[in-house]
Order: C-alpha cells, then sequence, then structure tokens
C-alpha cells in the first residue's frame, strides 16, 4: 500500500470521527439546553415595595444585568405586619404566578429577622393552596310586577347574588 493511501485513509477516519463527535455534541446541546434554563443557583430576584412583589428571573451566573426569561411573580396578599396570635393559624398568604418552568416554585423559602440583623430564621411552614368556589344564591324581596288582589305586590324571588367562598 503507498504512503499517499494510508494517509487518505487516516484522514477519512478522522472526518468520521469529527463528524460523529460533532453529532454527539449537537444532541448533547440540544438535550440539556432546557435544564440549564432552570438552574436555580443563579436565579436573581428583584423586590417592588410598592406592589410587594417579587420578580423571580433566569440569569446567567446571577449576574443582575444579564436577566433572562421570567420564573415567577411573587405577590403577598396580607399586609407587611400581620399582627398573629398564638397556635397554629394562617400567618401569610402569597400568589404566585409561576410561568412553568418548575413544577414547586416555593420549593425552597427563608426567613430573616428584621429586628436583629436580617439573621436568618429556621421556620417550619405548611403550605396550603387556596380554592375558590363560586356560590350562587336567591335575592328575596317585592316584586310589583305581579299585583296581588289586595293591591299589593308579591313576595319572592327578584335576582340571584354570588360570592366567592374559600374550600
Amino acid at each position: 500500500m503507498q504512503e499517499w493511501e494510508k494517509g487518505r485513509k487516516l484522514l477519512i477516519m478522522d472526518i468520521k470521527r469529527l463528524f460523529m463527535l460533532s453529532l454527539i455534541g449537537i444532541f448533547l446541546l440540544t438535550f440539556f439546553s432546557q435544564s440549564v434554563n432552570a438552574f436555580e443557583f443563579d436565579n436573581v430576584k428583584n423586590y417592588n415595595a410598592e406592589t410587594k412583589t417579587v420578580d423571580v428571573r433566569n440569569s446567567i451566573l446571577g449576574i443582575p444585568f444579564l436577566q433572562l426569561d421570567q420564573v415567577a411573580d411573587i405577590t403577598l396578599d396580607t399586609p407587611l405586619e400581620n399582627y398573629v396570635g398564638l397556635g397554629y393559624q394562617k400567618v401569610a398568604q402569597v400568589t404566585v404566578n409561576n410561568y412553568g418552568q418548575y413544577s414547586n416554585a416555593l420549593s425552597k423559602i427563608d426567613f430573616y429577622n428584621i429586628k436583629r440583623g436580617m439573621e436568618k430564621i429556621d421556620r417550619q411552614i405548611d403550605y396550603k393552596y387556596l380554592t375558590l368556589e363560586n356560590v350562587t344564591y336567591d335575592v328575596y324581596g317585592e316584586d310589583c310586577k305581579t299585583i296581588l288582589k289586595n293591591g299589593s305586590c308579591s313576595w319572592g324571588v327578584v335576582g340571584q347574588n354570588s360570592y366567592e367562598k374559600e374550600i
């Protein structure tokens, strides 16, 4: 076998190897690109004191000016200073708008004591999902569309009202 044929075969094998590695690299890049956005260590949180809302965004390495897509909005629905008695009861209520990247947007919440220099507090928290049911009821009153024999209005259902009830 001549020297140039050996070199040609080696070149073809190198090209095939490079092609296969490129295909594997493209596959891995495509496969893992969705999970790279879901890293939690690089999320950036922005707090708006006026609306009591935390805006959580993906970021590149946690750098604030390299913010990407929105992960969640978390709004405090109860007062900032909410006085609660002793015992097991609702302490705070938040509304979470999760933009589909996390199945549990509240997987980790840290609590801090502001009066003690932002000292971290260890608390056991029970999460409960608020579910509302629309309850409709009849409103009774005088119905003057139908006049009785004595000249007065009849009494009956004059409309309906509804309200939302926690279940």
